[in-house]
């Protein structure tokens, strides 16, 4: 019994010393869903605002991926994230994020973002080429 408690006691101690982020971060890595490399990533994305709220380009965007018969595998509205998947000519399980960043109320920044530049190139241009046509460009 004492063993137990001992490797307990170290497994706790261990965990602690990994901070917060990383202890939330694992079971998202071991289900599938972390998005921790795009947001890594960022900064190699492709970004462009548009005159539109926040609300408005995120639900655009998802009506954009459906007529596209993309797979939407995250859409989460409190980091305002969509993460899809299927991009032609791509592996279809290949990830591409599209992150929101509101800069006033009626002007949203959007980045797309992957670890592959076809897909990242692919998506930009999809995405951004239908938007265009919907609002303007800043």
């Amino acid at each position: 019994m004492n063993r137990k408690l001992s490797i307990f006691i170290v497994v706790i101690f261990s965990l602690s010393f990994l901070g917060c982020a990383k202890i939330k971060e694992i079971p998202k890595v071991l289900w599938g869903s972390s998005t921790k490399a795009l947001d890594e990533a960022r900064h190699q994305g492709v970004s462009k605002n548009y005159n539109c709220n926040i609300e408005l380009c995120f639900e655009d965007i998802l009506e954009l991926a459906k007529k596209e018969d993309l797979e939407i595998y995250i859409k989460d509205h409190k980091r305002w994230l969509i993460v899809v998947m299927g991009i032609q000519d791509n592996i279809e399980t290949t990830e591409v994020g599209l992150f929101f960043s509101a800069l006033s109320s009626k002007e949203t920044k959007i980045e797309v973002v992957s670890l592959s530049d076809s897909a990242q190139k692919t998506a930009a241009t999809m995405f951004f080429k239908s938007l265009d046509k919907i609002y303007s460009e800043q």
